[in-house]
């Protein structure tokens, strides 16, 4: 007598439960999900290999296993394609250009970015487009390329100024901070301070006060400790708004 087949939502929550006890199994039934061969019509099937897709990516990513998420971007490209769900593989790409830059592989990162940015500059992800151009600074950055790292950010500034971004994203993509940050490891403390002087004067409050801190550091290492207390009064004075911040 034949086993009837296991269906795909119940492997499914099979692989979910693997995934935190025996994580080479979640993956071979997510990998068996997704190489399936499923009905265009039959929704509930097509949405498993979408959450597949999805947690299988996850699990690669958090693993740090960069060559199976770059074979598993690449082969489920035209199913996701398909079914216009670029968003997802988007999401996941972006993960693999952080795990391409953690690994110091910085030309593939910088070829992704690319490649990422030419196909999201004309779609509505926004806050995806920022984050790839972010990622793009961080490794010019990496590089020493000081000039492209501010190109990138100042790209990435323009952007993020047509849509309502998350603070961090909008912490990241002021051009002073990551200028002062930029000089500040070369040792040009005078550029620096500068750099860090106007990001005080035109971010928020947690922003602001993160500048002034390092604007503190600026002035030590530029051996004027004697300065610190007025600069924390006068700036303080001129943001009051940012002192029960400060805490």
């Amino acid at each position: 007598m034949a086993v009837p087949q296991v269906g795909l939502e119940l492997q499914y929550e099979e692989a979910v439960f693997l995934s935190t006890t025996d994580l080479p199994s979640s993956i071979d039934i997510l990998n068996r999900i997704l190489y399936s061969v499923v009905e265009e019509n039959n929704e509930r099937d097509v949405s498993c290999k979408v959450k597949s897709f999805e947690l299988l990516g996850k699990l690669l990513a958090d693993t740090r296993e960069v060559e199976d998420l770059e074979r598993l971007l690449i082969c489920m490209r035209p199913f996701l394609i398909s079914l216009s769900k670029a968003k997802i593989r988007q999401v996941l790409e972006i993960r693999l250009i952080r795990l391409y830059f953690d690994t110091k592989r910085f030309e593939e990162a910088l070829a992704l970015c690319r490649e990422l940015f030419d196909e999201l500059k004309g779609l509505d992800h926004t806050t995806l487009l920022v984050e790839v151009q972010l990622l793009e600074r961080e490794t010019h950055h990496a590089l020493n390329s000081l000039p492209m790292a501010l190109a990138a950010v100042t790209s990435a500034r323009t952007t993020a100024d047509a849509i309502i971004c998350p603070p961090n994203i909008q912490a990241a993509v002021d051009m002073h901070t990551v200028a002062g940050i930029l000089h500040a490891e070369k040792k040009e403390w005078t550029t620096a301070l500068l750099h860090f002087t106007m990001a005080f004067d035109t971010n928020d409050c947690s922003a602001a006060l993160a500048a002034l801190r390092c604007m503190l550091l600026c002035k030590i290492f530029l051996n004027e400790p004697q300065d610190v207390p007025s600069l924390v009064s006068s700036k303080m004075g001129l943001r009051p708004e940012c002192r029960g911040a400060s805490h």
